[in-house]
Parts: C-alpha cells; structure tokens; sequence
C-alpha cells in the first residue's frame, strides 16, 4: 500500500495517475484519509483547560469531557448517529483547536471561568495551582 501526500504536487500527479490506471482497470479500491497527528503541547493544553474548568466549576474531569466539553459545546463533532462519543484521537490539529476555542468561550461567557492562553505564563502558573488544590475532587 502506497502513501501520498496530496500537498505535495509530484504525488499529488502519482496519486491522479495511480487512480486512473485502477479506475480503467475496474479495480475494487480502499481510499483513506490520514489524519496529521497533534501534537504533544496542543494534547497538554486540553488536558489543562479540562481539569482548570473542572477544578473551578466543581465536577470531574471525566463528566467535564463528556458532558460539557464533547456533548455541549462540539455536539457536531463528537456525537455519532449511534449517540455514542467520538474520541478527541480522531480530529486533527484543526479540528482539535477550535474544539477547545469553543469550549474556552463557553467557560467564560456561560460559567465566568476565564482559561488562560498558553502564553499567558503567569496566569498558566496560578491555575496550575489551583488544579493541585484541589485535584483530589477531579
């Protein structure tokens, strides 16, 4: 199985060339996307705005994820037909952060709970604080 990077204009023409030799061939083929990983910082950044809400609002981190930050503020994204949840591990990068923007704007025009941007090192270092306090309720 061949891998290509469709951004990439000389793999790109291979892929066009590859499908049109399958398409005249009649052959059965499987197309699929691969999601571009994220990263390890953006990965973090979510686990700290869960637990930063959750200290502060006063549930879980796990009813926050759920409840909160994948059935109310990214329904679109993560509920399926099915009604079950989607795992974060299936959006990329793109998908990921606005996930979080949207959350982040529900917590402070909905709960009054302002999270830091991860460049706001002060204000990062005082909820990191206040996550200790109180992780035993998380």
């Amino acid at each position: 199985m061949k891998t290509y990077n469709l951004k990439n204009s000389a793999q790109r023409n291979e892929f066009k060339a590859a499908c049109n030799r399958a398409a005249k061939m009649g052959l059965i083929v499987v197309f699929e996307e691969v999601k571009e990983t994220r990263s390890l910082s953006l990965n973090n950044y979510y686990q700290f705005c869960i637990k930063y809400f959750a200290s502060q609002y006063g549930d879980t981190a796990q009813a926050v994820k759920d409840e909160i930050f994948k059935k109310l503020c990214n329904k679109e994204t993560f509920i399926q037909r099915d009604g079950s949840l989607k795992s974060t591990k299936d959006l990329d990068s793109r998908e990921f952060s606005l996930c979080i923007e949207r959350f982040k704007n529900y917590a402070a025009m909905k709960c009054g709970i302002c999270i830091p941007n991860t460049d706001d090192n002060a204000a990062m270092q005082e909820a990191k604080n206040e996550i200790k306090k109180n992780k035993e309720f998380l």
